[in-house]
């Protein structure tokens, strides 16, 4: 047995000292000594100049993988939503939409509902992205407009969310949905109950007008109800704040 031994771990050094320009095999004793070992050198590759690119690592892939698949969900309840009363939807049907697994969808969201309320988050957010820069030049009617046009090129979800399709508990959610983003994007913290409520006030009555018009779109255009809604409530809020009656 011991005379086996020198014949068989000296076999590295033997096959460096007959090819000279073969790389030494990797071990304990020539291990890179950095501080992540190995995995340094699998962040870089070259491009076709020959120049250090970096790689994408397994925490890369997996969040892209999860980007594109919270997409396909979004889309495919948009997509249902257009099709089916929002009560008839279910995950199952969803998954199938988007093209994932049954429990992925559970991966990514606890519930229906869950998922919903992250379509509506990203649509007002759109919403306000569009409204914002005119209200702040305080051109209410353009900012109107603005939002009649939106709700005109998402028409299929927002008569889903809000028009009579939708049931109460959903117009409900949609308003608190609303609300919670809208809070969370103001440019100032409120100052008292007023503001508050006069954000309630504004979110709540545009939701009816915009339910209201989704009924008559065939007899009342954008213009229309960009009128009724800067008059009867951008308006005499705008007012109200500067000029508040007595008793308030």
């Amino acid at each position: 047995m011991s005379a086996l031994l020198p014949a068989v771990f000296p076999y590295a050094r033997h096959i460096t000292k007959q090819c000279p320009g073969r790389p030494r095999p990797l071990t304990s004793r020539n291990r890179s000594r950095s501080p992540q070992g190995r995995r340094a050198h699998l962040r870089y590759t070259v491009d076709h100049n020959g120049k250090p690119q970096p790689m994408a690592t397994v925490s890369d892939v997996s969040d892209a993988r999860v980007v594109r698949t919270r997409d396909a969900l979004r889309q495919a309840m948009t997509e249902l939503a257009a099709e089916s009363p929002l009560d008839a939807i279910t995950a199952r049907a969803i998954a199938a939409r988007a093209g994932v697994g049954y429990a992925t969808f559970f991966r990514h969201y606890a519930d229906k509902d869950a998922l919903l309320s992250e379509v509506a988050d990203r649509l007002i957010r759109q919403f306000l992205e569009q409204v914002r820069p005119m209200l702040l030049q305080h051109n209410r009617r353009a900012a109107a407009r603005t939002m009649c046009q939106f709700v005109l090129d998402h028409l299929a979800i927002y008569q889903a969310l809000i028009a009579g399709g939708a049931g109460v508990t959903v117009r409900e959610q949609m308003l608190r949905q609303t609300l919670i983003t809208m809070s969370e994007t103001r440019r100032r913290k409120p100052e008292g109950p007023m503001d508050d409520f006069v954000l309630f006030h504004i979110v709540s009555a545009v939701l009816n007008q915009l339910a209201w018009w989704l009924r008559n779109l065939d007899t009342v255009d954008v213009d229309a109800m960009a009128e009724i809604i800067e008059r009867t409530v951008l308006t005499p809020i705008s007012e109200l704040r500067r000029t508040p009656p007595e008793g308030l």
